[in-house]
C-alpha cells in the first residue's frame, strides 16, 4: 500500500513538468532543411547512459526521429541483403519499445526510410512514398518517386513548410498537402549528373551534384525548380549547409558562396573534409582526412585546430552541436569489422576534448545521430540504440515513469543516479530528495508471494490451525474427565 501512496503522490507532483519532445528540436534529418546538425539545447555534459535498448534481431543504418510519441527508427534484418524492414517506436525517457511492426505496403515494397513530416510518419520504398499508419500498420501510399541515384550521400528529403523536395535522379519536389508533384529536374538536367546531397530553406534549395565524380553546387527556385546558378566544379566536395545568406561546401576545401553563386572565400585543411558541417551560432565545425578537428569562423579564419581521431573512407564519421558541446561519432576497423566505435565530446568554445566513450563491437556506428531535449541518441548496426544524458531531471523522470509503471527496484536505480547528479551539480536540496525517494521505496518494498503458491498455502494453514485447536479442545476434555 505504502508504495503505491508514494506513486500517486509522485504522479500527481510531476505530471505537469513531464517534457513534450516534439519533432521542432529536430524535425529533419541533421536536424533541419538546412543541415546545420546544431541545437541551441544543451546535449550530456558527461557520458552517462541513460537507457540502452538491444533489439533481438535486426540492425539500424538509417538515422532516428525523435517525434511526439518517443523515437522512432527503422530496424532492417540485414544491413546489406535487405528483405525486411521493421519500423520501431521508442519511449524517450525509458527506452522500452512501444510498438514494433513490419509496415505492409499496397505493392509488398520495402520500406528503406522513414522521417517525420508535420506530425506524421512517412516511408519510402526504392520508388515510392508511403504515409505509416500505426493503426493498421499499413503503408498508405502517396506518390510514385525516382530511384535514387547509386551513391547518394543523404537520401532524405528536406521538408519546407510547403512541400518536400527528394535528392533522386532526377530531383523531385511534392506538395505536402496531397503529394501531387510541383517541379522536377528531368528536363533541365543531364542525364549523368547525379545529386549527392542537399540543403535549403524556402528561399533557396541547393544540391551538390557530380558528372563522372566531378562535383559542383547547382542551386533552384524552391517554388518553381528553375535553376539560378551553377559553380565551378569543387574536388570531393560531399556535404553542404545552409546558413541565412550563406552557403558552405566541404570537400578538398571549405568554400563559402552566397545565395547568387558567388564564391566569397574559401579555407583549406591539411587534406580533404570527411565529415558533415557543423554550422554553430559563430562558426563552423568540420573535421579532415588528416584526423583533426577545426573551427572556421564565419569569415573563413582558422579560430582553432585539435586533433581528432576519424573513421576510414568506408565508414562515416558524424558530428552533431549541442549548446556548447560538439560530438563526433567514429568507427576503426576494416571494411568487413569494426573494432573499435567512440564518441568524443568538445568544447566548442577552445576546442577541448571533454570526454570520450568506447563502444565494444560488433558497435558499427552507421546513421548520424540526434540530440535534443538533452539526449543524445545513438542507434549501432547491431541493433542497439543508446540514449546519452547528464541533466539529473531526466533521471527523476525516469525514476517516476518507472514508478508509474510498478517497477520500485527500477526506479530507485534511476533516482539513485539522479541523486549522484544532483549532488554533481552542488543541488543537495534534490540529492536530498532523491534520497528520501529511494529510502520510501526501500522500506516499502516486501517479498511477494506468487498467487498460485499463496493458493496452497492457505488451505494447508486452515487445515493446520483446524487440527491444532482439535488438538487443543481433545486435551483439554482428557484434562477435565482426569479431575
Amino acid at each position: 500500500m505504502r508504495t503505491n501512496h508514494l506513486i500517486a503522490i509522485v504522479l500527481m507532483i510531476n505530471i505537469l513538468s513531464i517534457p513534450v519532445f516534439g519533432i521542432s528540436e529536430w524535425g529533419d534529418y541533421m536536424g533541419n532543411s538546412q543541415k546545420t546538425a546544431y541545437t541551441t539545447c544543451n546535449g550530456p555534459e558527461a557520458p552517462e547512459i541513460l537507457w540502452k535498448t538491444e533489439l533481438v534481431k535486426g540492425g539500424f543504418d538509417t538515422s532516428p526521429f525523435i517525434i511526439e510519441e518517443g523515437i522512432l527508427a527503422l530496424s532492417k534484418d540485414d544491413i546489406y541483403h535487405i528483405l525486411t524492414t521493421k519500423i520501431v517506436l521508442f519511449d524517450f525517457i525509458t527506452g522500452d519499445v512501444l510498438q514494433e511492426f513490419i509496415p505492409v505496403t499496397p505493392k509488398k515494397q520495402v520500406i528503406f526510410e522513414v522521417f517525420p513530416v508535420d506530425g506524421q510518419v512517412m516511408g519510402t520504398s526504392i520508388t515510392d512514398i508511403y504515409k505509416i499508419d500505426f493503426v493498421s500498420k499499413t503503408g498508405v501510399f502517396l506518390s510514385e518517386i525516382p530511384r535514387r541515384s547509386y551513391g547518394t550521400l543523404d537520401s532524405y528529403p528536406i521538408i519546407l513548410m510547403d512541400r518536400i523536395i527528394f535528392p533522386t535522379h532526377p530531383p523531385v519536389c511534392f506538395s505536402k498537402s496531397d503529394f501531387n508533384m510541383m517541379w522536377d529536374l528531368h528536363i533541365t538536367l543531364d542525364e549523368n549528373l547525379h545529386p549527392y546531397n542537399l540543403a535549403g530553406d524556402e528561399n533557396i534549395v541547393v544540391f551538390i551534384i557530380a558528372e563522372e565524380g566531378i562535383t559542383k553546387l547547382l542551386a533552384v527556385n524552391p517554388s518553381t525548380g528553375s535553376i539560378r546558378w551553377e559553380s565551378d566544379p569543387l574536388p570531393l566536395s560531399l556535404w553542404i549547409t545552409l546558413g541565412e545568406n550563406t552557403l558552405y561546401c566541404g570537400g578538398e576545401k571549405l568554400w563559402a558562396y552566397d545565395t547568387l553563386g558567388n564564391e566569397i572565400w574559401h579555407f583549406t585543411p591539411d587534406e580533404r573534409i570527411v565529415s558533415n558541417i557543423v554550422l554553430g551560432p559563430d562558426a563552423l565545425y568540420s573535421v579532415d582526412n588528416s584526423n583533426h578537428l577545426y573551427k572556421i569562423g564565419l569569415d573563413g579564419t582558422l579560430i582553432w585546430k585539435t586533433d581528432c581521431q576519424v573513421s576510414p573512407w568506408y565508414y562515416n564519421t558524424h558530428l552533431v552541436g549541442a549548446g556548447h558541446i560538439l560530438y563526433c561519432l567514429r568507427n576503426e576497423g576494416t571494411p568487413d569489422s569494426v573494432t573499435k566505435s567512440s564518441i568524443s565530446a568538445f568544447d566548442m568554445n577552445t576546442g577541448t576534448e571533454m570526454w570520450e566513450l568506447e563502444s565494444d563491437p560488433p558497435s558499427n556506428i552507421i546513421a548520424a545521430p540526434v540530440v535534443a531535449g538533452g539526449v543524445l541518441i545513438i542507434t549501432k548496426e547491431n541493433g542497439a540504440i543508446v540514449a546519452l544524458a547528464s541533466d539529473p531531471h531526466l533521471f527523476e523522470q525516469q525514476g517516476d515513469a518507472f514508478l508509474s509503471q510498478e517497477l520500485p527496484e527500477k526506479a530507485a536505480e534511476s533516482y539513485r543516479k539522479a541523486s549522484e547528479l544532483y549532488e554533481r551539480i552542488g543541488n543537495q536540496e534534490k540529492a536530498q530528495e532523491m534520497e528520501e525517494k529511494i529510502s520510501q521505496l526501500e522500506s516499502s518494498l516486501e517479498p511477494i508471494i506468487p498467487s498460485k503458491i499463496q493458493s496452497l498455502i492457505l488451505p494447508q494453514s486452515l487445515t493446520l490451525g483446524i487440527v491444532i485447536i482439535s488438538i487443543l479442545i481433545y486435551l483439554f476434555v482428557i484434562q477435565k474427565r482426569s479431575k
